[in-house]
């Protein structure tokens, strides 16, 4: 059986995203896993229908957000301060 695999910019697509975007998730350990072969980024189509699974809510509480950046550097220097010296 042969698996259906998507490129970066069908995924792209699929996901209403730019290709950068994937890019930059998967520099960043984020979005569905994906392979390389032969110089080439794919991304097998049970892989990303499992994560799009995984990633789908309801309502807002169902996850948590994360700060943004500005928020985390924030939270990062308050915690440096709050340690004796």
């Amino acid at each position: 059986m042969n698996k259906i695999r998507l490129t970066r910019a069908q995924l792209a697509a699929r996901l209403n995203k730019k290709v950068n975007t994937l890019a930059h998730w998967a520099g960043d350990g984020k979005g569905p896993k994906y392979m390389v072969i032969h110089g080439r980024v794919v991304y097998d189509l049970e892989e990303v229908e499992r994560w799009e699974r995984e990633h789908t809510h309801q309502s807002t509480a169902e996850y948590e957000v994360q700060p943004g950046p500005v928020a985390a550097q924030k939270a990062r220097l308050a915690k440096r301060e709050a340690q004796p010296a």
